[in-house]
């Protein structure tokens, strides 16, 4: 189960990162 917040975090934190990078 933590893997999967894990998971969830890590796609949250790319999607802010590429659309910082816009």
């Amino acid at each position: 189960m933590l893997n999967e917040i894990t998971a969830e975090s890590e796609r949250k934190n790319i999607f802010l990162i590429l659309e910082y990078l816009k």
